[in-house]
């Protein structure tokens, strides 16, 4: 006689999570026990807390399929926040797809460092920002919900991407607030936008296209490779997006990008190249250079 399969009997809550962290040890997952009760209350429409206080509740038959199914989807490494299509930011949960990076934590160093020069900032009660490469959008989403009075600009190359961002502005109230446009850096902007800008950000894509190998399978084979690999040296966005922003920044703005490892002294070099002063470098909680950030003195023409 065949033996039953997981799918084909019935799993309450506490088992199903015991079999799912199980299965991700088993395939080395780090974090087994966290993704394995994600994926449970993803497929199961439950929260953390229901799954304390009803541990015995019985899934349906459709649910266990389901909760194998995602299982092997993260036993092939593919990241729990591509398995459910929704991703935690700062405060709050952004919707992502294959067009966009899955954000990571390292990132909200980011918005922190955007926020801090904001505030800064003559005008800080008000202002606009350009958000380059935007992805889900979630940089500049983050931003502006701390900002009730700025504005921004959003600008990607994939027209996904800016799909995905209008819809994520939306939910999260701000899309009264907020342009998204489809191109290549700066190509969709118009003459208007010409020194317009108090904050220009970008979380550009920074990874030699020799380091690909290196990445982890999560990265590599999930996030969109036009948002992670730059060039032989990692620093062709850099060279693109520092020099055309002056264009576009207001005397006195500010440029913020995310920066990968150990590039901190080339993209220094190149904002005090292109004008940029008061250059400095923002640390992660891992005490990593995560950001360069410079301010652009020079008399708006």
């Amino acid at each position: 006689m065949t033996k039953p399969s997981q799918a084909d009997r019935s799993l309450s809550l506490a088992q199903a999570l015991k079999h799912g962290r199980a299965r991700l040890q088993a395939a080395g997952i780090e974090g087994a026990a966290l993704d394995a009760r994600l994926l449970l209350q993803f497929i199961s429409g439950t929260r953390h807390n229901d799954i304390l206080a009803t541990p015995d509740h019985l899934l349906n038959g459709s649910q266990i399929r389901a909760y194998e199914r995602v299982l092997a989807r993260r036993v092939g490494r593919e990241p729990v926040a591509r398995i459910t299509g929704r991703r935690s930011f700062y405060d709050a949960d952004y919707l992502i797809d294959a067009s966009t990076l899955d954000p990571r934590p390292d990132s909200e160093t980011l918005v922190e460092a955007v926020l801090n020069v904001a505030h800064q900032l003559p005008a800080s009660q008000s202002g606009q920002i350009l958000d380059l490469g935007t992805g889900s959008g979630c940089l500049l989403i983050a931003a502006l919900r701390q900002l009730p009075n700025w504005s921004g600009v959003g600008v990607d190359v994939q027209a996904r991407a800016v799909r995905m961002a209008r819809i994520n502005a939306a939910r999260l109230g701000v899309d009264e607030r907020v342009f998204f446009r489809h191109g290549n850096w700066f190509d969709p902007l118009s003459l208007s936008h010409r020194h317009a800008f108090d904050v220009i950000l970008s979380n550009p894509p920074y990874i030699p296209i020799s380091d690909r190998r290196a990445l982890m399978p999560e990265v590599a084979k999930f996030d969109p490779g036009r948002a992670l690999f730059a060039g032989r040296t990692g620093l062709s966005a850099y060279e693109v997006i520092v020099p055309r922003s002056v264009a576009y920044i207001k005397a006195g703005g500010w440029l913020v990008c995310e920066i990968g490892l150990g590039q901190e002294d080339d993209v220094m070099q190149i904002f005090a190249d292109a004008g940029y002063g008061e250059i400095d470098i923002v640390k992660d909680l891992t005490d990593r250079p995560r950001v360069v950030r410079g301010r652009y003195r020079a008399i708006a023409r």
